[in-house]
């Protein structure tokens, strides 16, 4: 497209979005149907960067170099090397298993970066050929990285359990990317993941300019810098060997040739607007809006008798069916060319060693976590960990470590034969955890009774909680406060075997109070479980219900109220080397009630909590605190609503909780 002008329309667009940019710090949302979340994540960077270039300054900071490209080639007749493009692919998921729907294959990753290579170079004998005129090998390659920023040895794909289903594009710029991204200036980030919007495939970071004179670019821009695309159009069905997740029609893999396009300086063929809005590369026919399928069309035909020019349909940065796309012309490669050379983190892509191994080494090993089980009711935890010999040695012998949060450590002596780039699967003996939150550590050491030469890839952990509270006790009482509609609910008490111990509810009525007692024997695991047929829980829509569970001293082990269908709580009556009712004896809280400030005090030396929480008595969470030092025992209550509370103290070996009066 040759016209730069701009309509009296793109001004308005212009002006609208300034007004909009001064009342939100939200992505600008792609509107339903938009494949391309790429506008949406430009005007989210101007609004949230006074200092990034407009579109209007973009183009005039980009043209001369891209003039500077061309004069360059036309100088230079003979081949550029060709440009490898380091890259990370970050496979988000919710924790299912290997190759079970967002967690996808190694396989469908390297479908996706081979796909890219085809597209970007314009292969003979793949679908990334063509044989237009203005059709350009943008001679880049992709290839995953092979050192993590650390220098430890990588395959490039990093999976990150992120603990939750699917994800707004707010959230994916304000809590993913930043969390896991590599440095930009070395990789290509890419992120896999399941998409809130059904209907958006993906979208891109635009490159930023040079540093203005006397302005820094804002560094929230590097913490998100790459390509997202939703899990299902990742990779290529070309390539499927059975264990690809994807989505006809866009299952080709051009999704992310398209994202990457914009990631180097590419704008969509119509511009973004209609006829008269340019995408400033001069081989593209104008076009009047997107298009989707495989059309024969021309979106631009004018005044009568006027020569009719085809949409480029087949151009990677329209919206058209992925088996339609086929070309990158010659003027969008000097624009990429002049990106490379010039975009602050672009050029650090190119002459990043991320793509090249490590130096070898005798001794490397690496572990990675495979499978935490966690018991539905119990304190036994163990982990299968997978191995890899990264050294030039084969591994014989090794030490695993693991570490619970309160101490607790357990040694197991690996010995095998693990021939080097081999992995091997282990599950490790279980850990006992006596805590309901803890952080579980691995760590590996000694392999072949020698020092690891690397250990950036030597340790592992997570933060892990039981479905269980402990309680020391012969007896948990159950007092039970229904909502207006008590009819709705019922509750079963059962043991380890799931089988049911007692039972109540169905034919309740009121606002019904209710006291049941439940006797238990000693190390067994006992599951409470409370259901509302409404669907709403018993404590927040149809009247003040709730319910608590307590020993028989009167500790109160769990409370709760506000749920849907049904709240569940695992109950482990294991003895413990100090007796939770031990360790309460030795607590008091005062005032109690308390105005202001609720002291808690020690009668002996008995071990600190770690941390406190305090519900109300709907069992919500209402405030809660780590504990460092005795002067966090100082709690400001003067916040808090008049009415009864419980706070809850945990340490390494014990949980309690005691309750007092807000006046």
């Amino acid at each position: 497209m040759k016209i730069f002008t701009f309509t009296l329309f793109t001004l308005c667009s212009i002006f609208s979005f300034s007004i909009q940019a001064q009342n939100s710090n939200k992505v600008l949302t792609p509107e339903n149907g938009e494949h391309c979340g790429f506008i949406a994540s430009e005007n989210r960077l101007q609004n949230n960067n006074p200092y990034r270039l407009s579109k209007d300054q973009f183009e005039n900071w980009i043209a001369p170099k891209v003039e500077e490209i061309k004069s360059e080639r036309l100088a230079n007749k003979t081949v550029n090397s060709i440009i490898t493009i380091p890259v990370v692919v970050h496979v988000i998921h919710n924790g299912d298993d290997y190759g079970v729907d967002e967690n996808i294959t190694d396989s469908q990753v390297q479908s996706q970066l081979t796909v890219m290579t085809e597209d970007f170079r314009r292969m003979a004998g793949t679908p990334g050929y063509n044989d237009n005129a203005v059709g350009a090998d943008l001679e880049i390659e992709f290839v995953l990285a092979q050192q993590t920023p650390e220098g430890c040895p990588t395959n490039g794909i990093n999976r990150v359990d992120m603990g939750r289903e699917d994800w707004s594009t707010d959230d994916i710029e304000d809590i993913l990317k930043p969390a896991t991204i590599w440095d930009p200036t070395q990789y290509m980030n890419m992120w896999s993941v399941v998409f809130t919007r059904t209907d958006l495939l993906g979208y891109a970071q635009f490159p930023s300019s040079s540093q203005l004179e006397g302005l820094s670019e804002n560094e929230g821009e590097a913490s998100t810098d790459g390509v997202v695309c939703r899990y299902n159009s990742f990779g290529s069905e070309d390539y499927n060997d059975g264990s690809f997740n994807l989505t006809a029609p866009y299952d080709k893999g051009r999704t992310m040739t398209h994202e990457v396009g914009h990631f180097f300086g590419l704008r969509h063929i119509w511009g973004d607007g209609d006829c008269t809005v340019d995408d400033y590369v001069e081989d593209t026919p104008d076009s009047g809006s997107s298009n989707t399928g495989c059309p024969v069309i021309d979106t631009c035909t004018g005044e009568e008798g006027s020569e009719v020019v085809y949409d480029m349909v087949e151009n990677y940065m329209d919206y058209t069916n992925d088996e339609c796309m086929n070309i990158f012309t010659e003027g969008q490669k000097e624009r990429v060319f002049a990106v490379l050379e010039n975009s602050p983190r672009r050029k650090g892509l190119v002459t990043s060693n991320k793509s090249e191994a490590p130096d070898a080494v005798d001794n490397d090993v690496s572990i990675s976590f495979v499978d935490i089980d966690i018991p539905a009711c119990g304190s036994d935890v163990s982990a299968t960990v997978q191995l890899t010999n990264y050294g030039t040695t084969p591994l014989t012998s090794l030490t695993i470590t693991s570490e619970i949060a309160d101490g607790t450590t357990s040694d197991y002596n690996w010995t095998g034969n693990l021939d080097p780039e081999e992995s091997e699967n282990v599950t490790l003996p279980s850990i006992t955890v006596s805590n309901t939150t803890v952080t579980y550590t691995i760590s590996i050491n000694s392999p072949n009774g020698e020092t690891d030469a690397r250990t950036c890839n030597n340790e592992i952990s997570e933060d892990i909680t039981l479905n269980t509270v402990f309680a020391t006790t012969t007896i948990i009482n159950l007092n039970l406060k229904t909502d207006l509609e008590a009819s709705e609910t019922t509750w079963q008490f059962l043991n380890s075997n799931n089988e049911v111990l007692q039972e109540g509810g169905g034919n309740y009525f009121g606002n019904l109070e209710v006291t049941e007692s439940f006797e238990v024997s000693g190390d067994e695991c006992y599951t409470f479980v409370i259901y509302d047929a409404g669907g709403n829980g018993i404590c927040c829509s149809n009247g003040e219900g709730y319910y608590t569970l307590s020993t028989s001293e009167g500790t109160v082990i769990y409370t709760g109220g506000e749920f849907t269908d049904e709240d569940r709580i695992n109950i482990s009556t294991k003895t413990l080397s100090v007796s939770d009712e031990e360790y309460s004896e030795n607590i008091k809280l005062y005032p109690n009630p308390v105005e202001d400030n609720l002291n808690i005090k020690f009668s002996n030396a008995t071990e600190l909590p770690t941390q406190y929480q305090i519900y109300n008595i709907l069992g919500q969470l209402v405030k809660q605190e780590k504990i460092n030092t005795a002067t966090d025992l100082k709690i400001n209550a003067s916040e808090l609503q008049s009415g009864m509370y419980f706070i809850k103290l945990t340490n390494s070996a014990n949980s309690v909780s005691l309750r007092f009066i807000k006046e």
